[in-house]
């Protein structure tokens, strides 16, 4: 039942991200352009859609990761 609340909300958050994709922290220090947003204790990478319709989920991380050295671009996302 925990996780089950945990899952509901990352994805009540990747939900509110789809539509408003900005709201999230740019990663300057992130190779590429993506923007992250905290769901504690988790960490959502991600990057908006370049038609402005949504966002592609990069990884959903434990906020103590190193996220510099785990997160990298995904392949085939140019």
């Amino acid at each position: 039942m925990i996780a089950d609340a945990m899952l509901a909300r990352v994805f009540g958050a990747m939900d509110v991200l789809a539509s408003a994709p900005l709201i999230g922290r740019k990663r300057a220090d992130l190779r590429g352009s993506p923007r992250s947003l905290a769901v504690k204790p988790y960490t959502i990478v991600y990057e908006p859609l370049p038609d402005g319709d949504g966002i592609y989920v990069w990884r959903v991380l434990h906020g103590a990761r190193d996220l510099q050295r785990i997160v990298k671009r995904p392949r085939g996302k140019k």
